[in-house]
């Protein structure tokens, strides 16, 4: 029982998650304009999510 507990604990507690600025188009994709190294993109690199 201790054990379906954890699991359910473990499914159900948030996570964190990292994203970037910058809005999207309707694909999903935008061209970065700021720290785009930091994100691993090249300055005016168009990329989708």
């Amino acid at each position: 029982m201790k054990t379906l507990i954890a699991i359910t604990f473990l499914l159900l507690a948030p996570t964190t998650t990292l994203a970037h600025p910058g809005g999207r188009d309707a694909n999903g994709c935008h061209v970065c304009r700021t720290n785009c190294e930091k994100w691993g993109h090249r300055y005016g690199e168009r990329h989708c999510h």
